[in-house]
């Protein structure tokens, strides 16, 4: 802070004044004569227009260039096609020979007859030689002619070898007595080679091929053979027929096709080659760079005395105008000069438009002059007014920060008399707690980081109490940018901040409230939503603000809660229990609480608290469940024990025996019920279920009862017929069975299946339990069935039982669904 207000001197006696005007140093440090910019403009205009000339130049001669390479590629690759063809064309032939009639049956007279008739109009002749390198035919002299023999060389061994087609090089014809290329083919007689047939052909067809290639006199066209020697070239076929061209064949890279520039200067030239397909010639097509050159250089000749014509026309040009344009423009700054030291001035009239415009606006700039400083007076005048009438505090400090004007409001807020003031900082009156975030921005606005800051600070009044006030302050620049004073509006915001803190308690309290906390308008729409809100509908506050709160209620609903916004925009509270919707469809039990928000002139909105009260529901419906599912089990149990009293008192002889077996099938029923009333009626581990069921009627001797099987739950609805049923099984074993002697014992073994439900059978998962008797007197099957029998075998719902008195035990197996409907009771 120090810092920032030791850079800027202020001044002396703290006055607004009048500021002195400073004269502008010219843009970029140097005073330029308009005949220069208009120089340069010109040049700025003309230069561009023969630079994108130039490029425009330049790309179409590296586009035709490029294109004068493509041309080649495309001469020599169709010249290469052509010979393609015609050599293709030429192997077909001669192969229709070689396997034609005459010289098939041997009658070389006959075949020398059709050779001629065939390929003598077009110039072709045709020679047959032995393997042993004998000549037996030529068409070049007449049949019978005595011919010299002529020996084999690479290639005719090659087409002896192979049985395949060849093109030979260019040979000199020892018959023809000229330079020759041949077209040879195999003759077979019995599967064997015993021929060579060779199509002798002049390197003039071959000119004659190539020479509509040429897209004019510019272009040279060479084929050459596998050694380098020209085969034809155009210009000039006849006079390098055969000349050897070795250095030009090199130049061709090892791909089929390619493109180069060559040489330099004057034997500069654009290169092209493409080799055949059916042979190992490579066509050459070349073309003189200054072919291509010459004609551009000549429009670059022009293009620069184009371009050194308009220049010296430009030039002058601007030379001459402006000299018409300094002469209005002098006119005009004179004016000018009038107008800065007050004076009217009248607009003078002279041949440049721009410079009359220019003095017709200061003429008027001088008129608004003078009516703008009388306004400016008056301004003055209604500042002052507001300045001390205002119901704000308006002060003005120096930039150290005393005061130099302050208001009548400002001295009532602070107890000082303007005078007393005078005398202080607005850094002594500020609260030394709030003085560090103050002098943070006030260096800010100096240092032109900030042009102006809002604070709420406190103020020391002269009576020492404190009150809070907001800030806006800005920095008061001269014309020059020179730092003046500051200036600030102070407004009295402390029962504002007294009342914003009741407020933000009161926030706070929604937002932490455990219940949901919405607040509403008149016209019903949502206006705050808390957190708890939030968790207990899933909307966030952005989705529902601004929405009716109708989004909450189930249709069947809405018009009793239209009823209770009615009442309270009416001004009366509601409260009720009803249930609302969450985001994801879910209902939700609440508590609603509806009340007006009142203020003095009625009710301004509705306040609408919402507390869950699902956990409350469900544990009344819960107990409801439980009262319910008491009543139906003690209903049937006291239903069992009375079945099982009828059915005991049947078949007891007399009280003492009815009294054994109904006391030992009630301590069976509830034993069965305690475990399950302990397991709070989910069901029971099979194990802990047959110690319970059993162990009172096992004889204390160890190792009378064996169990074994996987670990499974008894359900409930099992739990009471499954414990009788064991029950009367372990009676018939302690009476007459393995447990009623030393030595027997019971096995019980037990696994569960997996069956498909069908229509005799809908639940899928079953128990299958083994009930063994081993040790134990003879077994012989009763004579009648008791009860007992009756709750083994009919006792157990969807029960299938199997009952086998074999002669070393008794064995009973139990076939028991392990899941039932919702709606099965026992």
């Amino acid at each position: 802070m120090g810092s920032a207000l030791d850079s800027v001197t202020a001044r002396s006696d703290g006055a607004i004044g009048e500021v002195a005007p400073a004269t502008s140093p010219p843009v970029g440090g140097r005073d330029l004569p308009l005949k220069l910019y208009l120089l340069i403009l010109t040049l700025a205009v003309l230069m561009p227009a023969l630079l994108a000339s130039g490029l425009i130049l330049s790309h179409f001669y590296t586009f035709q260039s490029t294109r004068s390479e493509e041309t080649a590629l495309l001469m020599a690759r169709s010249v290469a096609t052509t010979l393609d063809h015609h050599l293709e064309s030429s192997i077909e032939t001669m192969l229709a020979l070689a396997h034609g009639q005459p010289l098939a049956a041997g009658d070389l007279e006959a075949f020398h007859r059709l050779a001629v008739q065939t390929l003598g109009a077009r110039g072709l002749h045709v020679l047959l030689r032995t393997v042993d390198e004998r000549q037996v035919l030529n068409t070049r002299v007449p049949w019978g002619t005595v011919l010299p023999k002529i020996p084999f060389d690479d290639v005719d061994r090659k087409v002896v070898s192979t049985g395949q087609p060849q093109i030979t090089d260019l040979v000199y014809g020892p018959v023809a007595k000229k330079w020759v290329f041949g077209v040879e083919v195999p003759v077979l007689t019995g599967g064997v080679v015993s021929h060579v047939l060779t199509m002798s052909t002049d390197t003039a067809i071959v000119a004659n091929l190539i020479a509509d290639k040429r897209r004019s006199d510019d272009w040279t066209i060479m084929v050459l053979d596998s050694q380098g020697r020209i085969i034809a070239q155009l210009p000039d076929h006849a006079r390098n027929v055969a000349r050897d061209a070795s250095a030009d064949a090199r130049l061709a890279s090892p791909f089929k096709e390619g493109v180069r520039r060559l040489g330099s200067g004057a034997e500069a030239k654009v290169v092209a080659h493409s080799r055949l397909g059916v042979t190992d010639w490579v066509v050459i097509a070349s073309i003189p760079t200054r072919a291509i050159d010459g004609p551009w250089l000549a429009i670059w000749w022009l293009f620069g005395l184009i371009g050194a014509a308009l220049a010296a026309l430009c030039v002058p040009l601007a030379v001459t105008t402006s000299r018409q344009v300094t002469a209005p423009i002098a006119a005009a700054e004179a004016m000018a000069a009038r107008v800065g030291h007050g004076e009217l001035v009248e607009p003078v009239h002279t041949p440049l438009r721009e410079a009359n415009a220019l003095a017709a606006g200061l003429a008027r700039a001088s008129r608004e002059l003078h009516a703008r400083a009388l306004a400016l007076a008056r301004s003055e005048m209604r500042f002052r007014s507001v300045f001390e009438q205002a119901a704000v505090g308006f002060e003005q400090t120096t930039l150290d920060g005393h005061y130099l004007g302050i208001n009548d409001r400002l001295c009532s807020m602070l107890g000082y008399t303007r005078e007393e003031c005078e005398h202080k900082s607005f850094q002594i009156l500020t609260h030394p707690e709030d003085w560090p975030a103050e002098a943070a921005l006030i260096e800010k606005l100096m240092l032109g980081e900030i042009k102006s800051y809002d604070l709420e600070k406190r103020l020391i009044t002269k009576s020492g109490k404190p009150i809070w006030v907001r800030l806006s302050t800005a920095l008061v620049r001269d014309l020059d940018g020179t730092m003046l004073y500051r200036t600030a509006v102070v407004e009295d915001i402390t029962e504002r901040r007294q009342s914003a803190a009741v407020l933000a308690r009161l926030a706070a309290m929604v937002q932490s409230s455990a219940d949901a906390s919405i607040s509403l308008a008149l016209d019903t729409t949502i206006e705050t939503w808390n957190p708890a809100a939030e968790a207990m509908f899933g909307y966030k506050a952005d989705e529902v603000i601004g929405q009716s709160p109708t989004m909450l209620c189930p249709p069947e609903l809405r018009e009793q809660q239209a009823d209770l916004l009615q009442r309270a925009r009416a001004g009366q509270s509601s409260a009720i229990e009803t249930v609302r919707l969450r985001k994801d469809g879910t209902a939700v039990d609440v508590s609603f609480r509806l009340a007006p928000i009142v203020s003095e002139n009625g009710p301004i909105a509705i306040s609408a608290t919402l507390a869950d009260i699902g956990g409350r529901k469900r544990h009344e419906r819960q107990i409801e469940l439980l009262n319910r599912e008491l009543i139906h089990r003690v209903k049937n149990s006291l239903a069992v024990i009375q079945s099982i009293a009828n059915q005991t008192m049947r078949t007891s002889p007399d009280p003492e025996a009815f009294r054994v077996a109904f006391q030992g099938r009630l301590q069976a029923l509830s034993a069965a019920n305690e475990l399950l009333m302990r397991t709070s009626w989910g069901g029971a581990g099979i194990e802990e279920f047959l110690d319970r069921t059993l162990t009172p009627l096992i004889p204390a001797v160890a190792g009378r009862l064996h169990k074994s099987g996987p670990p499974i739950v008894i359900p409930a609805e099992l739990g009471i017929p499954l414990g009788l049923a064991l029950h009367e099984l372990g009676t018939n074993a302690v009476k007459y069975g393995s447990w009623s002697n030393q030595d027997g014992r019971v096995e019980i073994s037990w696994r569960t299946e997996r069956v498909e439900p069908t229509a005799g059978a809908p639940l899928g998962s079953r128990l299958i339990l083994t009930w063994t008797e081993r040790g134990g007197p003879r077994v012989v099957a009763p004579k009648r069935s008791g009860f007992g029998s009756v709750l083994i075998e009919r006792g157990i719902p969807d029960a299938r039982v199997e009952r086998r008195f074999e002669p070393d035990g008794f064995v009973c197996v139990l076939d028991l669904p392990l899941e039932f409907p919702a709606t099965t009771r026992i």
